[in-house]
């Protein structure tokens, strides 16, 4: 889990992939352009992903990730 706006999804991938473990989800909360990070980083990398509707801006996302 990072803090919303702590850097774009291309670059949180990095951080969690050092530090998760085999098989490890990593949660993104992400802002109203969430869904133009995670073209770019689906562009760039390769993983699954499922988003969840932010209870508390209909424009914004948390971006689950698997597959690391």
């Amino acid at each position: 889990m990072s803090a919303r706006a702590l850097a774009p999804l291309v670059d949180l991938l990095g951080y969690a992939r050092r530090h998760l473990r085999p098989g490890g989800v990593a949660l993104f909360p992400k802002g109203e352009s969430y869904g133009d990070e995670l073209r770019e980083a689906l562009d760039r990398e390769s993983f699954t992903y499922e988003l969840i509707p932010s209870r508390t801006d209909p424009r914004a996302a948390i971006i689950k990730i698997d597959g690391l």
